[in-house]
């Protein structure tokens, strides 16, 4: 028997025993309270508050002189600043061994929007177009063009798995465990966020185009009111839809004319969709623009081309085939390709389009690195999804498990746990998308350190990059995408397979297992 529990039975046989001695006497002793008050509390799984005050007296007599100073300085100077630790500050300040010649051109501030994935990806095509001397230095594309696309994409699929599924009402079980609103898992609910693959889907379905074309506005660089009234849209139209559906009792399959009366239902809708868009964030050019195809170099006499945004995306070399997904999970086996159920693209699928859906190569931590690298040696930028809420020291851009020196400097304790345990609690997830641009290498030619490029502005890290250890990298980084030259003939044969392991959940990253 565990120790813990006989302990508790004894207690309790003692505490009976003593408690019917008692009310013989017709008394109850103090101590008989306290102690049936205690096991009581202890079975409930309750804390008493005198338990509690105890406990933070006693916390509060064992703590030195020298400590009280420490805290004093934390609660005063705030935790980052008394905790950093200035030797890896140091350690972070050399230089890096290899960079990108064009990093994705100027450093983006996406302030209060969720578009890093949007900004992260495009850098590769930024990067094309400036290796050709075809936008200027400065230049950029626009990601507000592929945010809107992303509104009206993932609107579609959401009214579509409402037809799928067929609810009766706004309160059904299905609908809400499937279809709530403003989930964020999986992403094609009603959100900002996003994956590199979608933007795979956009761009082969919509193009890119200038930035000069669709700039960034007030509106979608601060989008959280608009979030909130495009989630109501939605809601309305759920609403229209599940009041059709309804209609048709209980049935297992819609007829044609069912389906075509709740698709000219749903594009109704989608019209609103769309007039809500062109008033709040804009509308992006749907025919023809000028370009001047040599803005990079400007001792040349300036060229023009009047071009769509298709054509646009092939004069930035983008060739959607070329990207292979890596990921690092201890939740699934390594050396597989994985897709997630039910979670393919931002959009329906066309018939006959390429098939572009949400799937992964899963390979350890130092291999998804070592690609990393061969990536920076070809002079290409590297898109990657991390968790940036743990270690991350936003005013020196230092990204390491070691910034802080939270139990040497406050004696605080808490128990190592696996990265697998960690992922499967949730504790990281990736959350924010960046782009790789240079590495440092020690002597015997390992990375120990990544240069980063972030989308928060100039006025963090060292004028808008970071940098992350390798340590870092293999706790916290999910997925990198790599050109699909660059992967071995195994990883390219994995990524070909068109039977990859089916996996339910995303948010997890593949997990549990």
């Amino acid at each position: 028997m565990h120790v813990k529990l006989l302990a508790l039975l004894l207690a309790l046989t003692v505490t009976f025993e003593s408690l019917g001695q008692s009310m013989a006497s017709g008394t109850l002793p103090e101590t008989d309270k306290t102690s049936c008050a205690s096991v009581v509390a202890d079975v409930s799984g309750a804390l008493p508050v005198d338990w509690t005050l105890e406990q933070i007296e006693n916390i509060k007599g064992k703590l030195t002189p020298a400590q009280k100073a420490k805290i004093t300085r934390v609660q005063k100077n705030g935790y980052a600043a008394t905790l950093i630790d200035k030797k890896i500050l140091a350690w972070h300040d050399r230089p890096f061994t290899k960079e990108v010649s064009f990093d994705g051109g100027k450093i983006i501030n996406q302030q209060q929007s969720g578009d890093c994935w949007i900004y992260a990806a495009i850098k590769k095509w930024v990067n094309n177009l400036l290796n050709l001397g075809r936008i200027k230095k400065d230049g950029q594309i626009s990601t507000l063009a592929l945010y809107f696309w992303s509104v009206f994409e993932k609107s579609n699929m959401y009214t579509e798995e409402i037809i799928s599924l067929k609810p009766r009402s706004l309160a059904d079980k299905d609908f809400f465990t499937q279809l709530k609103i403003s989930d964020t898992t999986p992403e094609y609910h009603i959100s900002d966020g996003g994956e590199f693959s979608w933007i795979l889907f956009l761009v082969n379905k919509y193009g890119l185009v200038p930035y000069e074309q669709m700039p960034n506005n007030a509106v979608s660089q601060n989008d959280g009111l608009f979030v909130t009234e495009w989630r109501r849209i939605m809601a309305g139209v759920a609403k229209s839809l599940t009041d059709k559906i309804a209609t048709y009792g209980d049935i297992k399959e819609l007829t044609p004319a069912q389906k075509l009366e709740l698709q000219n239902i749903k594009r109704a809708g989608m019209n609103e969709v769309l007039e809500y868009l062109g008033k709040t964030i804009g509308f992006p050019p749907t025919g023809k623009f000028k370009v001047q195809v040599n803005a990079g170099k400007p001792k040349e006499k300036p060229v023009y081309q009047i071009m769509n945004s298709l054509e646009y995306a092939k004069f930035a070399q983008f060739n959607a085939p070329d990207y292979v997904s890596i990921t690092s999970t201890p939740l699934q086996p390594y050396g597989r390709a994985y897709k997630v159920k039910k979670y393919n693209t931002v959009g329906v699928q066309e018939p006959g389009a390429p098939d572009l859906s949400e799937h992964y190569v899963n390979v350890p931590s130092q291999r998804m690195a070592n690609l990393v690298k061969k990536m920076i040696d070809n002079d290409l930028v590297v898109y990657f999804a991390a968790d940036v809420t743990k270690d991350v020291d936003e005013k020196s851009g230092v990204m390491d498990p070691r910034i802080y020196r939270t139990k040497q400097f406050l004696g605080v304790k808490a128990k190592a746990i696996s990265r697998k345990d960690a992922i499967n609690i949730g504790l990281i997830t990736p959350d924010h998308a960046m782009v790789i641009v240079g590495y440092e290498t020690d002597k015997d030619g390992n990375v120990v350190r990544f240069k980063v490029m972030n989308s928060w502005g100039t006025k963090v890290g060292k004028k808008g990059y970071f940098s992350m250890s390798m340590y870092w990298f293999r706790l916290n980084v999910f997925e990198v995408t790599i050109e699909k030259s660059l992967v071995s003939q195994l990883e390219r044969n994995l990524w070909d397979d068109s039977n990859p392991t089916l996996v339910d959940t995303f948010d997890k990253m593949f997990g549990p297992y």
